[in-house]
């Protein structure tokens, strides 16, 4: 049970929520939603091809076809004639719900999309199929699609998405890989060790990242390989403490232990890569390409002197030394750096499908 003042709190929390919901003009009728403005009657359709798609959960069927890389989905409305389309624009709407609001209940798996020339012009995704409003007319006029999404590395996704573009699918999104993309297949997460620089220190975290990291590529011979931008956290003052196993802070006479004196950086990075980088990588001392004004030596003797308080030994395996970034985002202490999981890079294209009649 939550005590009074918090569910006082809360209670004031949710009433100043409806009445912003109020002020802004999302306001709830008996059954919870409010109707929208019509999304299609202002627009011109006069010039270009205009294809509508509409996914409201009407259609139910799903494939039992199974296609490397495709996954099976759901049947939805195509409309591709322009004078049907403008007919019932005006009729075609999408109702607003609370539901849009609520944390974790904001998918789109409802839409009504509208195409002009292959892209898309206007429309959204809703949470709910009850928000949209499309008249039976329009809906009889059009044709049923089946929802795919391909799914793949470059070796796959390429020839795949090809054969589909000789097919005149309409594609809802597609992410492509870039040029020079395919001779990366592979990626995953690089921390260097974190980088301890006394007070006082002038640091160029950036140069220092970009000289690490170009002394790494030249002790890595025979593999291709490239580094996404760095992101780089800078602990915040008053925010390096000794915490146990279970980040729980230890504390000294019911205050935290703060180490101070130093500040410390954590430097991650995306590297992309062949199949051997990963296994190349893991076999690198990363400690020995750390330089001044890189001083772990500074942390550990705050360490040594906050654990005497008390009466630990420095090298407890169960002790963390943790910080927070300007953002109150937590990091960890790592004085040899840390290889992430290898993952491969994948492409996802999502279209429909026309829907071929079973023989009888």
């Amino acid at each position: 049970m939550l005590p009074n003042s918090l569910s006082s709190r809360i209670g004031a929390l949710m009433l100043v929520l409806v009445l912003g919901m109020m002020g802004a003009g999302v306001w709830l009728d008996n059954e919870k939603e409010q109707k929208g403005s019509h999304l299609l009657a202002g627009l011109d359709l006069s010039d270009g091809e205009y294809i509508l798609v509409i996914q409201d959960g009407t259609e139910t069927e799903v494939s039992t076809e199974t296609h490397p890389a495709q996954s099976e989905s759901r049947l939805a409305t195509l409309i591709d004639d322009r004078d049907v389309i403008a007919k019932y624009r005006g009729a075609v709407d999408i109702k607003s719900s609370i539901v849009e609001f609520l944390p974790g209940e904001g998918r789109g798996d409802y839409y009504v999309l509208l195409f002009r020339n292959g892209r898309q012009v206007a429309g959204r995704s809703v949470p709910s199929a009850t928000q949209i409003q499309v008249p039976s007319g329009l809906r009889q006029a059009g044709r049923l699609v089946r929802e795919r999404r391909l799914q793949a590395g470059c070796d796959v996704f390429l020839p795949a998405l090809e054969r589909l573009q000789s097919r005149n699918v309409l594609f809802r999104d597609v992410s492509s890989p870039k040029p020079g993309d395919c001779d990366y297949p592979y990626y995953f997460s690089l921390t260097l060790p974190t980088v301890v620089v006394p007070e006082g220190e002038t640091f160029d975290v950036d140069a220092y990242a970009r000289e690490r990291f170009e002394q790494i590529v030249a002790n890595v011979h025979g593999y291709v390989l490239r580094f996404v931008k760095p992101v780089i956290a800078v602990s915040s003052p008053g925010r390096i403490s000794l915490v146990d196993d279970r980040y729980h802070d230890l504390s000294y006479n019911g205050e935290p232990l703060v180490l101070t004196g130093f500040t410390l950086y954590d430097i991650r990075v995306t590297v992309e890569g062949d199949a051997g980088v990963y296994s190349a990588l893991r076999d690198l001392n990363l400690h020995r390409y750390m330089a001044p004004p890189h001083r772990p030596e500074r942390l550990e003797q705050a360490k040594t002197q906050a654990l005497s308080r008390l009466g630990l030994d420095t090298m407890h395996e169960e002790i963390i030394v943790s910080f927070q970034d300007k953002h109150a985002t937590g990091y960890e202490y790592r004085p040899d750096g840390v290889l992430g999981r290898q993952y491969p890079r994948v492409y996802v294209g999502d279209y429909w499908e026309a829907v071929v009649p079973s023989a009888q």
